[in-house]
């Protein structure tokens, strides 16, 4: 007879994170394209909480208070009034998830994220006047639900993940979230 037992629990802290974020679905306006943007970052709070509930399964919760960037841009030999746009996002997200061990250390995770945005702002660029700086930008919805897929692989106390997001709410007029993430978490409870 199989028993789980029952002080497994785990508690990650994500030391590190690498996000590429992108829109899709994205109609562009005037000569303005989007571009993914690669951003480096420490999460300003990222943890989860995981137990075991049989010998190759665990079942979580997470939250994080994270920041993204999303790019739009023109060709600098564009002659159009506004060369470039950067909004940052930064988003309060739950994440319920359900890793699966394959193999020894290999694990393979699915989450289901539900994020609220606290804070969005946009830099401008324009042609000839430089750059200016937008506080509360009001063009995302509050709100955002997703799923992330990927993989993730146990060292010691360190844990790697690669996971995909894929946004299910449309965050602008007609954009919905793409994002690939890299994320070292560091088990702090095991």
């Amino acid at each position: 007879m199989n028993t789980v037992p029952q002080n497994d629990l785990n508690i990650i802290l994500d030391l590190l994170s690498l996000n590429w974020t992108k829109l899709v679905g994205f109609k562009e306006i005037g000569s303005l394209k989007h571009t993914g943007d690669f951003e480096i970052a420490i999460p300003i709070l990222s943890i989860e909480a995981k137990r075991k509930i049989h010998h190759s399964g665990e079942i979580g919760i997470g939250l994080s208070f994270r920041a993204n960037s999303i790019v739009l841009f023109t060709d600098k030999s564009s002659t159009s009034f506004i060369t470039g746009m950067k909004y940052n996002l930064k988003y309060l997200n739950i994440a319920a998830n359900y890793d699966l061990s394959v193999f020894r250390n290999l694990y393979l995770s699915t989450n289901i994220v539900f994020g609220y945005l606290v804070e969005a702002s946009g830099h401008i660029n324009f042609h000839t006047l430089g750059g200016g700086y937008v506080q509360n930008a009001d063009y995302f919805p509050k709100r955002d639900l997703g799923i992330k897929l990927g993989i993730g692989y146990r060292y010691r106390k360190l844990d790697f993940r690669l996971k995909y997001y894929f946004g299910l709410n449309v965050l602008d007029s007609d954009g919905k979230a793409r994002m690939i993430q890299f994320d070292v978490g560091y088990r702090i409870i095991n």
